[in-house]
């Protein structure tokens, strides 16, 4: 294969998400991809995805470009005995019950929301191992003198629900990734070090994943800073996940969790500011970070539909070709 980048990069994709690395298109845009074989299975764990990107490293003796998707913090969280430091018995037999079908149907159709409590001890240990993954590529990267050569990006495209209450929607409550734009879904960690950075500063404004494109061309072309990842206007979220034809599949009344669900975000005095509606309700939320959020008033939701709506509706760049 030819260069994607087009720039002599070497590029490679590490990862146990076979949506990502074979379902999707994303993986024709590396040259190597490292992947689980047909045999394994879709859950290995982050450790073999770090050890074969840092042996594929190795070898490079020019620019290089690489995409590492860990899964362990994914649902279902299985991490190793190492990892699992917080469960018990009991646990294992909640998250046994559960674990054969997509989380949020469950709860959102009956099961005890407080059965979340259990299942966030596994994800925890789930986060444990891909830090640990994280940490030894760092000092990998560090003891090979490439670190202060390369941009280094942890993120994350969503966070996790463990029964967190709508701020919108009093009666909907938040399990696994879907069916809301609540901040313990949206409000990813973001932790960059720019080639050659020295000293660490807190960036308090409103980003968003989709600019990660424009800083790695600034960090290419050496006019990369910290601001970079500051989004030039307001960041949108949106979400239907629970449609209004599918309300039939469950015994309980599911109708607060039809979508849509749309979010405007800007910078605000006492933090973020979350402009949100759901099919009937607006408000307006100030947001300090993933944990700590309060509703300030309501707001009428047509308006904040309107404005996303006509975002939505610009064809894709896939329909304009």
């Amino acid at each position: 294969m030819e260069d994607p980048t087009g720039d002599g990069y070497s590029t490679g994709l590490f990862t146990p998400n076979l949506i990502v690395s074979k379902s999707s298109n994303l993986s024709a845009c590396f040259e190597t991809v490292e992947r689980p074989d047909d045999d394994e299975g879709p859950r290995q764990p982050a450790q073999r995805y770090a050890r074969a990107f840092l042996d594929w490293q190795a070898d490079r003796d020019g620019p290089w470009a690489a995409c590492l998707n860990l899964m362990d913090s994914h649902w279902p969280y299985t991490p190793e005995d190492e990892y699992d430091r917080w469960t018990t018995p009991t646990m294992l037999h909640v998250a046994n019950e559960v674990y054969g079908d997509p989380i949020a149907p469950q709860y959102a159709g009956g099961r005890a929301w407080g059965e979340l409590d259990t299942l966030e001890a596994f994800y925890d240990g789930g986060i444990r191992q891909s830090d640990h993954a994280v940490r030894e590529i760092v000092e990998t990267l560090k003891r090979r003198n490439a670190l202060d050569d390369t941009l280094v990006v942890v993120t994350s495209d969503h966070g996790e629900g463990f029964g967190e209450r709508s701020r919108v929607e009093p009666a909907v409550r938040l399990a696994d990734h879907n069916w809301g734009i609540h901040e313990c879904l949206t409000h990813v960690p973001l932790v960059v070090r720019y080639p050659g950075q020295t000293e660490s500063e807190v960036v308090e404004r409103v980003v968003s994943l989709t600019d990660f494109p424009r800083v790695v061309a600034e960090t290419v072309d050496g006019t990369a800073d910290s601001s970079s990842f500051v989004t030039d206007g307001p960041v949108f979220s949106s979400t239907y996940r629970l449609r209004e034809e599918d309300r039939d599949q469950f015994d309980a009344d599911v109708s607060d969790y039809i979508g849509p669900w749309r979010a405007i975000y800007t910078d605000g005095e006492r933090g973020v500011e979350k402009r949100v509606a759901s099919r009937n309700r607006g408000a307006l939320v100030t947001v300090r970070d993933a944990q700590n959020a309060w509703t300030e008033k309501r707001l009428d939701p047509a308006e904040i539909h309107a404005r996303l709506k006509e975002r939505e509706d610009f064809p894709t760049r896939r329909e304009r070709r």
